[in-house]
């Protein structure tokens, strides 16, 4: 992909330690700063331990308490959970991790297509995870070429 250059100087991206992480959002200046740790110790695992804290996680975000979560209720609960500031910046990892989160198993129902449920929130999790990971990455990349192009 081909990003136009960035709208004003900026400094250099500090390399991710296993403490926090320090992204911009390539051509666009927003910055992203998180606490990797966070990220890690998510709920992701399949033991009953794992399970209790991510049932606990998804009540927490499940604010009208229906069984199913949304886009915006996963966004408002990253951002909560994880204390994310410039969550703009992060709002297509959020949004990639929950649709590919949400297309794990075919819709039951009208609404499915556009929520995710409890069993599909653990995908969610993974995918938020792998997902930062690619995104702080390719945010470290400052790769020009001769003609002046930043590609991430």
């Amino acid at each position: 992909l081909k990003f136009p250059g960035p709208r004003s100087p900026r400094p250099r991206p500090q390399s991710v330690s296993a403490a926090s992480a320090s992204a911009a959002m390539a051509g666009h200046g927003a910055t992203l700063e998180l606490d990797m740790r966070r990220v890690e110790a998510l709920p992701t695992g399949g033991d009953k331990e794992s399970s209790a804290r991510r049932r606990r996680l998804f009540c927490q975000g499940d604010m009208n308490g229906n069984g199913i979560m949304s886009l915006a209720e996963c966004d408002r609960l990253i951002a909560q959970v994880l204390n994310i500031e410039g969550l703009k910046a992060m709002k297509p990892v959020i949004n990639r991790a929950f649709h590919a989160a949400r297309d794990i198993v075919p819709p039951v129902g009208d609404f499915s297509p556009h929520y995710i449920d409890f069993h599909e929130f653990r995908y969610f999790l993974i995918y938020l995870q792998h997902y930062l990971d690619l995104f702080t990455v390719f945010a470290k990349l400052d790769v020009k070429d001769a003609g002046g192009s930043r590609y991430s």
